[in-house]
């Protein structure tokens, strides 16, 4: 692996080192639909903000927020920058940490011309510590996620398409530097238009994963193949390729797969989806409710979906409705495998009343078992209306419902929450 691991090493100098030194962008160069800057404030009451299964506690809790967009485009040249931060303060609060931001931001470039693209992105997220404990924020912490990467498209033909791409991402946790992470990775694709439907991908990608506790570095080597198109009534996508691990003696290997389908008939919107992959415990978490992780590792991440989505009143009531299972399998070292499961289903009804009224009802309900065969259910309502008081200003209201049960340890509790928010956008 060392042979590969200075291949890639050398791949990410030459790539990132054509950053650009300055940029000037004249008014008549930007989108003014694209430019704003928004500035919210939310405030918070629960009846129980600790999410404790006793003891109770009312409390409030006030979150200033900020997003900034930005584009600019040119003939062969675009550059993207977004921001959003969000700070959160508790009145009256008995924890230490109670005091705490979050937020996410990514910066695009192209350099020289299209096909040359630079791009930065930073999230800093709260997530639970532990999911075999309650949702108590004295169980959660921040982490902060960096990516830098860099695209190379090479257009050879006007079918065909070679694409280089490096990456480096780093995951730094904020109470627990035993987390921490590294990745270094770097991919070679070829892209073939079979026609002005239909296109076929090769893809070659290899990447080091390193982990601060237990030090431990693993390579992995990835070959996929992948076929998409547009059809009559939608998209379509196939892929399947086959990951090789190495973790110093140890070898082990994998199927990946991806599959998705959609069809629009006059109002329904019918998609299913299921994907395989490999990935890293360190940089997961889209959201505070993703599937444990208790120690450092790779793990095969199975995710099925289906999607159905209903539009009526000239699309201004729209209904969305998903079934989902999500499975989460570490890598078999020495065949004792542990696996993490998780299904649900998500309803969400939106009504567009009029140019200043917009009502959205919504209910979550999941179940996970996790590794150690601990049963944990959820259910989450939710119920919100927002009124535009003139294109640059919005109020919402929202009450939601929460209700956890966790069965071998009795960790139960339920919340009632009450959000009012005020928004204005610049």
């Amino acid at each position: 692996m060392t042979h590969f691991s200075a291949i890639l090493r050398i791949l990410f100098v030459v790539l990132m080192g054509a950053l650009p030194l300055s940029s000037q962008a004249s008014a008549s160069d930007r989108a003014p639909q694209d430019n704003f800057i928004r500035f919210a404030l939310d405030y918070e009451h629960s009846n129980n903000i600790y999410k404790s299964n006793h003891n109770a506690e009312k409390n409030q809790r006030l979150k200033g927020e900020v997003e900034l967009n930005y584009k600019r485009k040119r003939q062969s040249n675009k550059l993207s920058l977004s921001y959003l931060a969000q700070y959160k303060d508790e009145s009256h609060s008995r924890l230490e940490n109670s005091n705490f931001w979050q937020g996410k931001g990514a910066f695009t470039q192209n350099i020289f011309n299209k096909n040359f693209v630079f791009a930065i992105s930073h999230q800093r997220q709260r997530f639970i510590i532990d999911q075999q404990q309650s949702d108590l924020d004295n169980n959660k912490t921040e982490r902060d996620l960096f990516v830098i990467e860099q695209y190379w498209h090479i257009p050879y033909s006007n079918r065909n398409r070679v694409s280089l791409h490096v990456q480096h991402s780093n995951a730094r946790f904020k109470d627990y530097k035993a987390k921490d992470s590294a990745q270094n990775s770097a991919d070679v694709s070829w892209l073939h238009k079979l026609n002005k439907k239909s296109q076929l991908q090769f893809t070659y990608r290899y990447s080091e994963n390193e982990f601060n506790e237990p030090s431990q570095r693993y390579y992995e080597q990835n070959f996929a193949a992948q076929y998409s198109g547009i059809y009559q009534f939608g998209e379509y996508l196939f892929g399947i390729g086959k990951s090789y691990v190495k973790k110093e003696q140890i070898k082990m290997e994998g199927l990946n797969y991806h599959f998705r389908i959609n069809a629009r008939i006059k109002a329904h919107l019918f998609s299913i989806e299921a994907q395989r992959a490999l990935s890293n415990s360190s940089f997961r978490g889209d959201n505070n409710y993703e599937l444990d992780f208790q120690e450092n590792q790779l793990l095969w991440s199975t995710e099925s979906a289906f999607l159905y989505e209903y539009a009526m009143l000239n699309e201004r009531l729209l209904s969305n409705n998903r079934l989902y299972q999500n499975i989460d399998e570490t890598m078999a070292e020495y065949n004792q495998k542990q696996s993490t499961k998780e299904k649900g289903i998500e309803s969400q009804l939106s009504w567009q009343l009029n140019k200043q009224w917009r009502l959205l009802v919504s209910a979550d309900y999941s179940h996970a078992t996790l590794y150690n065969s601990m049963h944990k259910k959820r259910f989450e309502s939710l119920i919100a209306g927002r009124f535009n008081l003139s294109s640059a200003l919005y109020i919402e209201l929202s009450a939601s419902y929460e209700n956890e049960k966790t069965k071998e340890n009795n960790k139960n509790y339920n919340e009632t929450h009450y959000n009012t928010r005020i928004a204005y956008t610049y």
